[in-house]
Formats: structure tokens, C-alpha cells, sequence
């Protein structure tokens, strides 16, 4: 499988995943919930309403070797990747196959009332923060300018 590099604009085949720092983690957005993406995340938006962790709720952080230590693309369980899809209102699916530009979130890890949290900055486009807005049904969507408190996730690492 190849994935594009955006930055220059070639493609790089599997070895670069095997090159790069890679965990498997999940998340979980302000309501406790667990971050799915169903049906691999394919066909429907990634979604924090699980409460308990298993395949669909599984994601591989991996670091790209673009512009900085703080990029990542996150990698279901199936092999897509997770997508800010722009041009559809900053919905998050997993319906990518390889690495583009929309796959790319900046990973801003801080503390929040002494407890890891990160949030997902989509890299290009809009720059918007991933959210898990309740008043969306907890989809997530990169449609924040800010981090608030949908915007911070939990995470853990496995």
C-alpha cells in the first residue's frame, strides 16, 4: 500500500508506517464515551457514544514525518484512516485509504484538572479543532475554531 506525502508530493509505500512511532490507542470524548468509528468508519461519522472499548473503538496513532513532531494520522482497525472531509463541513469518518492532506490533525496534548486529554486540529484547510458536540449526537465534526470542552479528549494508550 502506498500513502501520499503531501508536503512532497510523491508517494511512500508501507515502510514508512513501519518507520514512524506508532501507538494503538482509543479515545473518549467529554461524556466518558468511547470514540467509534462504525462500520470501520467507512460510512458513517466517527461517533463518542461507546462505553465500552473494542475493535471499532481501536486507532493507531501514527506520527508523519511532515512539518514537525506534532502531526499524526490515526489508522482504524480495518486500515483506513481518519479524515477531516472539508468540503462536507468538517465531518471525521475513516474512509481514506492512504495518507493525504485531510489526514493529517495536529495532536495538542495537555492537562486538563490533572488528567491527559488531547485535542485533534485539523492540519490543513480550515485548521479547525475535532469536536464531540452533544448537540450533534456526539459526531464528531472539525468545525471548532477553539478548544472548549467538546473539543478535549481522553486517551489511553494499550
Amino acid at each position: 500500500m502506498y500513502y501520499y506525502d503531501p508536503y512532497s508530493n510523491r508517494y511512500l509505500d508501507d515502510s514508512f508506517i513501519n518507520q514512524r512511532q506508532t501507538w494503538r490507542m482509543a479515545l473518549r470524548g467529554f461524556n466518558g464515551k468511547y470514540v467509534a468509528a462504525p462500520d470501520g468508519g467507512t460510512h458513517r461519522q466517527l461517533i463518542a457514544d461507546r462505553d465500552v472499548r473494542d475493535i471499532w473503538e481501536t486507532f493507531t496513532l501514527i506520527q508523519t514525518p511532515w512539518e514537525g513532531r506534532d502531526r499524526y494520522a490515526l489508522r482504524t482497525h480495518n486500515g483506513t484512516f481518519v479524515t477531516a472531509d472539508l468540503a462536507n463541513n468538517g465531518i471525521v469518518k475513516a474512509d481514506a485509504r492512504h495518507i493525504g492532506e485531510w489526514e493529517i490533525f495536529r495532536v495538542h496534548f495537555f492537562m486538563w484538572e490533572r488528567r491527559p486529554r488531547l485535542a485533534l486540529q485539523a492540519d490543513r484547510g480550515n485548521g479547525y479543532y475535532v469536536s464531540a458536540d452533544p448537540n450533534k449526537g456526539y459526531q464528531l465534526a472539525a468545525d471548532r475554531p477553539g478548544v472548549g470542552e467538546w473539543e478535549r479528549f481522553g486517551y489511553e494508550y494499550f
